[in-house]
């Protein structure tokens, strides 16, 4: 809500007016009171924003599907956005592979893991 206050002015030479109006008015914000607690903020994780990050494409993905099922076509503008998109998901993938096979490798023994090595060096030569 904004409250308004007013100012006259008078002059020495003119008698003062029976009512006074406002010649000018001064409006002047109102604070206004939180309602209930401030929140607490925290940083989001890695783990977090990949998650948000994710979601978000998802829809997006799903926006475009639903227009071109229509028989809409994408503006060039939408079709770099999905391009962009596949090309994230594609080195998410990736990235998801590597650590799928870095985890695999961490449970093997070392007996196991000196044969897979004799292995890929026997492929090699």
């Amino acid at each position: 809500m904004l409250g308004i206050q007013s100012a006259t002015t008078e002059t020495a030479d003119s008698p003062a007016p029976e009512v006074e109006r406002p010649t000018r008015r001064i409006i002047t914000g109102k604070k206004r009171e939180m309602m209930g607690a401030p929140a607490i903020l925290r940083g989001l994780t890695l783990d977090e924003l990949a998650d948000i990050g994710n979601s978000i494409m998802g829809a997006e993905l799903q926006r475009f599907k639903l227009k071109v099922s229509k028989g809409a076509p994408l503006t060039s503008e939408e079709a770099r956005i999905v391009q962009g998109y596949n090309k994230a998901v594609s080195d998410l993938r990736k990235d998801e592979r590597a650590a799928k096979r870095e985890a695999s490798l961490e449970n093997l023994s070392d007996d196991e893991l000196k044969d897979l090595a004799l292995k890929v060096i026997g492929k090699k030569k």
